[in-house]
């Protein structure tokens, strides 16, 4: 998460969208983008935000029998919705993949 996080500021900031601010506004826009960030493990509700489009994620349902489940699904956009869970109710980024240390 964190890499892509550096990358995704370092591509944020190289727009031509701050023209001649300082610094430190350029500074306190990127640490505003990273607060709006989802953290990994925070559920979010669909009625508050939605992910990306086409960006996995962990969901929370309701099944047909009306227990919640938890599932791995795809929010495709607003006409087509979830892949798979119709009756998402919250999500949550995905962790990053494990990636064994190397030894030095």
């Amino acid at each position: 998460m964190k890499k892509r996080l550096v990358k995704e500021i370092k591509n944020w900031i190289k727009t031509d969208r701050f023209g001649d601010y300082s610094a430190g506004y350029i500074l306190s826009d990127v640490i505003e983008e990273i607060n709006k960030m989802p953290k990994v493990g925070e559920w979010i509700s669909v009625s508050e935000r939605l992910p990306e489009p086409f960006e996995d994620v962990l969901v929370t349902y309701i099944s047909h029998n009306g227990g919640r489940g938890i599932g791995y699904d795809c929010y495709i956009d607003k006409d087509i919705g979830w892949r798979s869970w119709s009756n998402t109710i919250a999500w949550q980024p995905l962790p990053e993949p494990y990636r064994e240390e190397s030894v030095k």
